[in-house]
């Protein structure tokens, strides 16, 4: 009898229903998938649906079985991972399928795992560096989460592209741009810590990192800072672009704890891995 109903019925009944029950009806039949998945996507444009806050069924398990199914459209715009038992994975895979559309993602999480978030995003970023330099496709979050391990030696392997560790990268990183970024629209990150204290750290490398991955220039063509001795890498001239203006808007990075910082982005990745 639902299926009977008229769609504009349908689009009402949808803004009362959670996650869960949205992909469970979108597989009754051809008709809900289609208004369920469709490209418009209005139903996934609502604040509270990815994801509510502090919800302990969101797990990396959850993200990993459900997500997959939510359609690839452009209609997602916003993306809340507050209070959520996910790890750095189940983040990466969020990232992976919403990174074509999303323009603000909003973090709230454990000391422990935004530490992991540095870590990885700081070895996911610099794997898209050096696949740059090399001319090679790069990795998606995804494959990233998948063979991590093969990254990060990949990485280990190149010195840290020459840098000598990860810190290293990281300043190297605020002087290169991706050509093809990852976040192709975002715009606004919100970080902050669950925990009754934070790493001030932590978070300032959160918003760096995600401002490389999302195609940021440093601010007038100009660099953040001089660069260390330990900066000096090949990787550094290839694709570096610290005489050019910013090619678009540059995101606005807002948090609880911190005030706002720049960004920029870079592109890399390892053989090996699918």
């Amino acid at each position: 009898m639902l299926c009977r109903l008229p769609e504009n019925v349908l689009n009402q009944i949808t803004t009362y229903l959670g996650l869960r029950e949205l992909v469970a009806l979108g597989g009754v039949n051809m008709r809900l998938k289609q208004l369920i998945y469709s490209d418009e996507g209005k139903v996934w444009q609502r604040n509270d649906l990815l994801f509510p806050a502090e919800d302990n069924s969101i797990t990396d398990t959850f993200i990993q079985n459900l997500v997959g199914d939510i359609p690839r459209s452009y209609a997602v715009h916003e993306i809340r991972l507050v209070g959520l038992p996910l790890s750095w994975a189940g983040c990466f895979r969020v990232f992976d399928h919403f990174a074509h559309s999303v323009d603000h993602i909003h973090v709230s999480a454990t000391n422990a795992t935004l530490a992991d978030l540095v870590y990885h995003l700081s070895v996911f970023a610099g794997n898209l560096a050096m696949l740059q330099y090399e001319n090679k496709i790069p990795i998606t979050f995804r494959e990233y989460t998948v063979c991590h391990e093969e990254h990060k030696l990949a990485l280990s392997e190149s010195n840290y592209l020459g840098t000598h560790s990860l810190a290293g990268l990281n300043r190297l990183l605020e002087r290169i741009t991706l050509d093809d970024p990852p976040f192709e629209r975002l715009s606004k990150i919100d970080v902050s810590s669950t925990d009754a204290s934070f790493n001030h750290e932590n978070i300032r490398q959160i918003y760096l990192l995600t401002g490389f991955l999302a195609g940021r220039r440093p601010q007038n063509g100009k660099r953040a800072h001089q660069p260390d001795s330990e900066d000096e890498s090949p990787y550094s001239s290839k694709h570096r672009r610290t005489t050019e203006p910013l090619s678009h808007a540059a995101p606005v990075i807002t948090a609880a704890h911190t005030s706002s910082f720049q960004q920029q982005q870079q592109q890399h990745a390892s053989p090996g891995c699918t």
